[in-house]
């Protein structure tokens, strides 16, 4: 009797270290959506800093946008400052100290804001992109260029022909190059053409986003956001041209696969 009470007591020690253990895992993603219908900023703050004057995680979300915060382990309380980013000087909407154990954070009209404490299951959500030849009789090149919060990482030459399409594993990819959480959909960008005599291209035109290429070769470019973006701000290598990329169009909500088509 006493082997079978002790061997119930382990188990119920080892289930609930286990439960506990899960549960903080679990708290250490932090969904943050932007509901609000227009760009916002979130920065958070160690709850020690008491005038929050130096952020140790900023995020920019444009409207209907959501990113997954991975905290790496850390529950401890932090306060948050909402603002309307502006050119000279963002404009601060909402303050406020949350609880370390949140997992959602919404940014809604005007000044509103709320958190939760809700499960997250985006964290797991791993994206991709198909991009399919459906009318075009010439192989189109293209390349893409992804943002996040941090950084573009531009890559190509992908190619597809007629009646083709390839099938990127966004995710994966981005884990593996910049460890991106699984989770996060980045802002897709494309350039393509077709490597003919009577070449046709596919741009964003003068409202774009600017980002050099290489000439018929392969390559991947990492650049900081807000640099390199525009043809006077980075000047392009040998063999290299600035073009400019048209968005792609998001993923619909709850959706795993964005679409090009051509």
């Amino acid at each position: 009797m006493k082997c079978t009470n002790l061997l119930s007591l382990l188990t119920i020690l080892l289930t609930s270290l286990l439960f506990s253990e899960y549960a903080v895992a679990q708290s250490n993603l932090v969904e943050i959506r932007n509901s609000s219908g227009e760009k916002r900023k979130i920065c958070m703050y160690k709850d020690t800093d008491r005038l929050a004057k130096i952020p140790y995680k900023c995020f920019e979300l444009l409207a209907k946008e959501k990113v997954v915060w991975n905290r790496g382990g850390d529950t401890a309380n932090f306060k948050a400052k909402v603002f309307r980013p502006a050119i000279v000087l963002d404009k601060l909407l909402h303050y406020a100290r949350v609880p370390g154990l949140t997992t959602q954070m919404v940014m809604g009209a005007g000044s509103k804001f709320a958190h939760s404490a809700a499960p997250v299951k985006a964290g797991v959500t791993k994206y991709r992109l198909k991009v399919c030849n459906k009318r075009f009789n010439e192989k189109i090149y293209f390349a893409i260029s992804f943002e996040t919060n941090d950084q573009y990482l531009t890559e190509g030459w992908w190619s597809v022909t007629r009646g083709q399409c390839v099938d990127l594993e966004v995710s994966d990819r981005l884990k593996r190059k910049i460890n991106l959480d699984y989770g996060n959909l980045p802002r897709m960008y494309f350039y393509a053409e077709t490597w003919s005599t009577n070449p046709m291209y596919w741009t964003g035109g003068i409202d774009g986003l600017y980002h050099c290429v290489n000439d018929r070769k392969a390559f991947e470019q990492k650049i900081p956001r807000g640099r390199g973006v525009s043809p006077q701000a980075k000047p392009c290598g040998p063999s290299q041209k600035t073009v400019s990329f048209r968005r792609v169009e998001a993923s619909k909500t709850n959706e795993v696969y964005s679409y090009l088509t051509f």
